[in-house]
């Protein structure tokens, strides 16, 4: 009998096991699923090989390869690994790890490959793979999935304008969306450019060194003597565009670009060449340069005190042509007329306003940084028999030089260009009223035509001033914090803010700056917002016994670096009343 009760225990615990395994089964959620979504540029360009490199260049937006896993099944994915290599260039990566990707969550994983400086002597392009290696664990155990790309690495004279799939060219603008990365091509620290600085300085000026707040008559002698060289040696205007080319599903404008060093040994450049040639030089020496961009030009600029001076760097002619030699005053009048022109929107004659390449900004703020260019002695030779021959002859740049310097500063020209009190738009600096924060925390200069909105603004009580131009979608924006004087507080209350608003906010500290004698820490980013719409900005954080005061300078995604001469220009006007 005991037996008997005990076979039929066993067999009623056997139908309850059997019966919550099957209830189990058919209740347990189903297992992870991982898909995958890969997007790779169809081109990269040798000469910004460092920018690709570093994640915080344009804020993040120079990624070479991105892949989207998605979990589309209804369990969790664990221990989930990326990683990548350009076979024969870059080595597989370290693998970034996401411990769990649950049901319905995405991650997106970015490849900023870091390849080797030898990039930089490339000459050709050619076609490579991207490989992708996805691992991760699921209910079957370990598994992984590798995925390949061809792209190509195009040699480092190959200056790419867009990368852009054809369905989003919708503008001239958009053709030129990676313009930015025309800074690559010039290379301050060249030592083969650093030696001709060097030549030039102690062997035509006579030991004089320029730099950021030197005399402005000793810079316009040192532009007057590069220009004077150039001519002397030969150097003309060789006139051509970019041929446009299939990339993937992008039709782009690839233009063969040479770096500075070639174009200074090789006797002739492009518009974009010279620019870049000249602003290269100017650099070196410790000036302020700029490129102003057109979809028909390229001219070189510096600052001075503040204020851009235009140049016109193909003033050198092409003799064989018929196109005659300029002076230097005909140059720079003309690239004052020029500037002013491009500031209005630009012209047919010298094409559609495309950016203001701040290269200072450019280079050491949004890591728009050149190639690593090895030493060449060759070229340091050359160099020397070439000013040895100069100096030698008739036409030695330093009589000529003399000869064409102006007189007192970079802006001084037989006729005046024309004047900006014509121009329909706002120039760059053009501050037409003086706005005062009504609680006394601060007071700035705005353009005319730019729409103010003030204190308060939003609902948000530090908000104290929002002023923006239409037109061009950049603007100036105004934190006050009365008795928070701690700068990371108040950053973190505009944080909190925006997050409410929908907003997300990516950015890393920079050095400091100075401006009007007071410092202020810096900060580089970007704001988007889930309803749509993307800025980048620069911010500036003063902190002291009264509180914070923050001012943004911001424009649309992509472009900060145009807008940033006059943003700059309004900020030096910003006095935060202590």
């Amino acid at each position: 009998m005991g037996r008997q009760v005990l076979r039929l225990g066993g067999v009623a615990l056997l139908a309850v096991a059997i019966a919550l395994g099957v209830t189990y089964m058919v209740t347990r959620p189903p297992p992870g699923r991982l898909t995958f979504s890969i997007e790779s540029k169809p081109a990269i360009m040798s000469a910004a090989y460092k920018v690709y490199g570093n994640p915080a260049a344009g804020n993040g937006r120079y990624w070479m390869s991105k892949v989207v896993i998605k979990n589309e099944g209804g369990s969790p994915v664990d221990s989930v690994t990326v990683s990548y290599q350009i076979p024969g260039i870059v080595p597989w990566t370290t693998p970034k790890e996401y411990p769990s990707i649950l049901p319905g969550q995405s991650v997106v994983s970015l490849f900023y490959p870091r390849l080797p400086d030898s990039v930089a002597l490339k000459t050709t392009t050619t076609t490579e793979q991207v490989e992708m290696r996805v691992e991760y664990a699921d209910h079957r155990g370990s598994k992984h999935d590798t995925r390949q790309m061809e792209f190509q690495l195009r040699g480092r004279n190959d200056l790419i304008y867009t990368t852009l799939p054809d369905s989003e060219v919708l503008t001239t603008p958009d053709l030129y969306e990676n313009t930015e990365l025309a800074a690559a091509f010039v290379t301050p620290d060249d030592p083969v450019i650093k030696y001709f600085v060097e030549q030039l300085e102690q062997k035509v000026m006579g030991g004089t060194t320029v730099g950021a707040g030197a005399d402005p008559k000793e810079i316009a002698r040192f532009m007057a003597t590069v220009f004077a060289y150039e001519q002397a040696s030969g150097i003309i205007y060789a006139g051509t565009e970019g041929l446009p080319e299939k990339s993937g599903s992008s039709v782009t404008m690839i233009q063969k670009v040479r770096l500075p060093r070639e174009v200074l040994l090789g006797g002739a450049g492009l518009c974009i060449e010279l620019a870049s040639l000249y602003a290269t030089i100017s650099e070196a020496a410790g000036l302020d340069p700029v490129i102003f961009l057109t979809s028909k030009h390229a001219f070189p600029g510096v600052r001075v005190d503040g204020e851009l001076h235009g140049f016109e760097s193909t003033a050198l002619g092409t003799p064989g042509m018929g196109e005659k030699h300029h002076t230097f005053d005909e140059a720079l009048k003309a690239g004052e007329q020029e500037k002013v022109i491009w500031m209005n929107g630009g012209n047919q004659q010298i094409g559609q306003q495309i950016m203001l390449l701040d290269l200072h900004y450019l280079h050491h703020v949004a890591g728009i940084v050149p190639p690593e260019l090895p030493d060449d002695a060759a070229a340091k030779q050359k160099i020397d028999e070439t000013f040895a021959r100069l100096l030698a002859g008739a036409r030695a740049p330093e009589a000529a030089a003399q000869n064409q310097a102006p007189a007192q500063h970079p802006t001084a020209r037989a006729a005046p260009p024309p004047s900006r009190s014509a121009a329909p738009r706002a120039t760059a600096g053009a501050a037409g009223r003086r706005y005062a924060d009504p609680n006394g925390f601060f007071s700035v200069s705005l353009p005319a035509n730019w729409s103010v909105k003030p204190y308060p603004f939003q609902n948000f009580r530090s908000f104290a001033l929002n002023a923006t131009d239409a037109a061009s979608t950049m603007g100036v924006s105004v934190y006050v914090f009365p008795g928070v004087s701690s700068g990371d507080a108040a950053i973190t209350q505009v944080r909190n803010w925006v997050s409410s608003n929908r907003g997300h906010i990516s950015g890393q500290e920079q050095a400091p700056v100075k401006n009007g004698g007071r410092d202020y820490r810096q900060f580089l980013g970007s704001t988007s917002y889930d309803q749509g719409g993307s800025l980048d900005w620069v911010s500036f954080v003063r902190s002291f016994a009264q509180g914070t005061v923050i001012i943004t300078l911001a424009a649309k995604q992509g472009q900060l670096g145009a807008a940033m001469p006059q943003l700059r220009q309004v900020f030096n006007t910003f006095d935060p009343g202590a």
